[in-house]
């Protein structure tokens, strides 16, 4: 019988480090291509190349200009939406003898919602190499 029950706890475990293990991998890609403002001033550089920039960042939304000035649009936009809910309950009691007991009781709930747009512009040479790098962020 323990044996058993040592076989089980073997299974558990395997299935659970496989579990954990395949989700760090999703986390690994789901991050690859994360576009915050941070991605942009920490990673694109001038100088990189156009292929380096679409490693980092993807396609672009918007491609403009010539061969010799190509411009990148990157436009983002994020909701981010938060609930809240109070409720409670309370009684009232007379001091000394008790006369009575009034129960009061509510619940209130609120929502908000703010959107944040991050706009890139990315400018590149005849080289095809990045030169100019412009970003604007909003929230509302």
């Amino acid at each position: 019988m323990k044996n058993i029950y040592k076989l089980m706890l073997i299974l558990t475990g395997i299935v659970l480090t496989g579990c954990s293990s395949h989700q760090n991998n999703l986390e690994k890609i789901d991050n690859k291509n994360v576009f915050t403002l941070g991605t942009i001033q920490k990673d694109i550089k001038v100088g990189m190349d156009k292929s380096e920039v679409l490693l980092i960042l993807g396609s672009p939304n918007l491609v403009s200009g010539d061969s010799s000035n190509e411009t990148w649009v990157y436009d983002k936009i994020s909701t981010e939406t938060s609930a809240s809910t109070v409720s409670g309950s309370g009684g009232i009691l007379a001091t000394g003898a008790i006369l009575g007991a009034a129960g009061v009781s509510g619940s209130s709930s609120s929502s908000s919602t703010m959107q944040r747009t991050l706009t890139v512009i990315l400018k590149f040479n005849e080289n095809n190499k990045l030169h100019k790098v412009n970003y604007h962020t909003s929230r509302f």
